[in-house]
């Protein structure tokens, strides 16, 4: 709830960030009409407002400046039975062609009876009475906001009026007061539910105003660093335009959803985050696939379609969770299994689902040794650090057992979710499975470092801890701070902007990995391409094979090594690999590269794969590449420089971040549409693990680093 005694009105007096349905940071800042050395760069107000330890999830910042005078108006409301705050500004003026038939509505519906003003019942303005109306569709709509604000703007019979026309054409007019042309009939807003940011604007934006442009309902939006800041008046760096509908989440990628009083609803979107993954192989004769759906737009699913090959397996119904899954089971040796999920609803199934693919492994000289299962377990957890979770028995190898997992933060945190995978085999299958005691995957709250003990029940010690760093296994059990004791390891984890995040330990003899990866980069220099890898340890590798393919598809992949690339054998030492692609490549085109370790027995193991790009010209950077995508840097480890590459395509612009296992941002840069080289110079830091993160509107994506001196 609002607490109107501690918002904050100035530098000096910032109020409580805890705050969250209002904070006002003074008159005359960033966020208002004031002088230019009044106003707040948004590094300071970011600084200002966010307080890393509580993480506020949505800051409203307003100062009204109209015809009608000068001061705040920002709503909350709660729907009855509901613990969630929604906040609501409005960046317009109705008139009372819109007002009036609306209020009426409202009230002849019996609303205001259960529903009362924010101020006085007889003096509500335009703005709250928007808020009223749309909430009421919101309710009607089950608390989908999407939904329910689509269907407010679009209704063509409110008390006689069609609201949806009325919006459509907004009314410019000159306001003597205001000292410019502007516009009525307008329901420009920005909406929060505590966790997103809603957007709509129906006044005209530079590109189609048909008289002329409405500077002072402007609406736009940029990010910087971890704060989103979305303001009116002043153009920030991407427009909303007018009918464009836009959400800003808390955690995921930005949506829009433009024309969005035409909008007719389509068939759902895509299933995201398979597991296993296309290149998955010896997987055992259970397997759990899971998938995550998360919805943020009207194409609501009504369920999972799931088949096997051609045939239809498994109808799962939706509802509303984040992570779906399906067995198969009674799987056979060296099978091969072609699967997809298709989401469907009343407009229809998804058009042309990926397909994928993975491989059940060969049957062993011992099956009695080898685990038996991959299960998926979600436990979600709401409450206060510390979090002792316990999952159900599932077979690990050794027989079912029970494990459990201990969670503790450094900040004072109190509520998190946690989701939890539990398998006997990591969901990047790995070289040596007898090896593997178990995996899982925690989704820790991101800047916070976590002691986890996970506790898998069983009479082995392991005394290695594995990492997938989403392309390699590493092994972090120097940097993590592992320590382990019979049938349990605890480390301390920091998790930054990755969510999911995979761990292996062993079953206390050999490591499940014969070669320890990393780094592995790909680099166009002198007309061909070079491949640049580095073990940090190897066992008993044989040598490398190389393979080369028009997509991230292992069977479009051909080998480009005619003889076997010489291991290292056994070392605990790094060692360094570079191998020149002497095949034909297109200038423009975009090719992906994996390798693999053979080891003396024969066994094979893949890693990657990654993309390069060919420039049309040598050393040309300029390029304007057609996705934008960040990189491994190289080297890594690294003392005291490292390259970072990334790609930012056509009309877009990304921001680099890099920071510390802390969370402390190191330096963040801006970058336009091209390829860019960056060269950090780490010398002024201390060794540890480093971040870097590539942010545009459309794409995040964070890797980690390690400085060694």
């Amino acid at each position: 709830y609002l607490d109107p005694d501690n918002l904050g009105h100035s530098e000096e007096d910032q109020g409580d960030s805890n705050n969250q349905a209002w904070y006002q940071i003074g008159y005359n800042t960033f966020y208002t009409d004031g002088t230019e050395d009044m106003q707040w760069e948004l590094n300071t107000a970011s600084d200002v407002i966010l307080d890393y330890n509580t993480e506020a999830s949505i800051v409203l910042a307003h100062a009204r400046q109209g015809s009608g005078g000068n001061g705040n108006h920002p709503f909350r409301f709660n729907i009855i039975g509901d613990d969630k705050t929604y906040t609501f500004m409005h960046n317009g003026w109705l008139t009372s062609d819109l007002e009036a038939p609306i209020d009426d509505y409202l009230t002849d519906s019996g609303w205001y009876s259960i529903y009362h003003s924010n101020w006085d019942d007889d003096n509500m303005i335009d703005s709250e009475i928007l808020f009223h109306y749309i909430m009421k569709f919101v309710i009607d709509n089950n608390g989908d906001i999407v939904a329910g604000v689509h269907e407010a703007l679009t209704q063509t019979n409110i008390d006689g009026t069609d609201i949806k026309d009325q919006l459509e054409n907004p009314v410019a007019y000159y306001s003597s007061s205001l000292g410019g042309w502007t516009y009525n009939k307008v329901a420009n807003f920005i909406m929060s539910d505590g966790e997103n940011l809603f957007i709509f604007r129906n006044s005209p934006s530079v590109d189609n105003a048909p008289a002329f442009n409405d500077s002072l309902h402007a609406l736009s939006y940029t990010v910087h660093d971890y704060f989103t800041a979305v303001k009116t008046y002043h153009e920030l760096d991407t427009r909303v335009d007018q009918f464009d509908f836009v959400i800003i989440p808390r955690y995921g990628q930005l949506f829009e959803i433009p024309d969005f009083l035409d909008y007719t609803p389509a068939p759902p979107n895509a299933a995201t985050l398979i597991f296993p993954d296309h290149v998955a192989t010896d997987l055992p004769r259970q397997v759990t696939v899971d998938w995550e759906y998360n919805k943020i737009s009207l194409e609501v699913p009504t369920g999972f379609k799931v088949y096997k090959g051609a045939a239809e397996v498994a109808n799962i119904a939706y509802t509303s969770d984040i992570i779906y899954t399906h067995v198969f089971s009674g799987l056979a040796w060296n099978e091969t299994v072609s699967w997809k999920v298709v989401p469907y609803n009343g407009n229809g199934d998804f058009v042309s689902p990926e397909t994928w693919e993975f491989t059940v492994m060969s049957e062993p000289d011992n099956p009695d040794e080898v685990p038996s299962e991959v299960v998926y377990t979600e436990e979600v957890y709401s409450g206060s650090d510390p979090a002792i979770i316990s999952l159900p028995a599932i077979n690990l190898g050794e027989g079912n057992v029970n494990p459990t997992i201990d969670f503790s933060y450094s900040s004072p945190e109190t509520n998190f979710n946690i989701t939890i995978l539990v398998q006997d085999q990591p969901n990047n299958p790995l070289p040596y499975p007898e090896n593997c005691a178990a995996s899982f995957t925690p989704n820790l709250p991101n800047n916070n470092e976590t002691t986890l003990t996970f506790n898998f029940s069983g009479t082995l010690t392991p005394n290695v801890l594995l990492h997938w760093n989403e392309s390699v296994w590493e092994d972090v059990t120097t940097l993590a701070n592992a320590t382990f004791g019979v049938g349990f390891v605890t480390f301390a984890w920091t998790s930054i902007g990755r969510g999911n995040e995979t761990f292996v330990v062993n079953n206390g003899g050999e490591s499940p990995l014969p070669v320890s990866l990393s780094s592995f980069t790909t680099t166009y220099g002198n007309g061909s391409p070079i491949i640049n890898w580095v073990t940090q340890s190897e066992t008993n590798n044989l040598g490398w094979n190389i393979y080369r393919s028009v997509s991230q598809n292992t069977g479009q992949m051909i080998q480009i090594n005619f003889d076997l690339i010489p291991g290292a054998g056994t070392t605990t030492e790094p060692t360094s690999y570079i191998f020149q692609d002497e095949y034909e490549v297109i200038k423009g085109n975009t090719y992906w590269y994996f390798l693999e370790s053979v080891d003396d027995t024969g066994e094979t193991s893949l890693y990657g794969p990654i993309p390069l790009f060919i420039p049309f010209s040598e050393g040309e950077l300029d390029i304007i590449p057609g996705i934008t995508i960040l990189k491994t840097n190289y080297p890594n480890p690294f003392n005291p420089n490292t390259l970072i590459r990334f790609d930012v395509k056509n009309n877009e612009t990304a921001i680099l971040t890099i920071f510390n296992i802390k969370g402390q941002i190191i330096l963040t840069e801006q970058f336009e549409s091209g390829k860019h080289n960056y060269e950090w110079d780490a010398r002024e830091q201390s060794s540890g693990i480093y971040f870097y993160r590539l942010q545009s509107k459309r794409y995040s994506e964070v890797k980690k680093m390690v400085l060694v001196k």
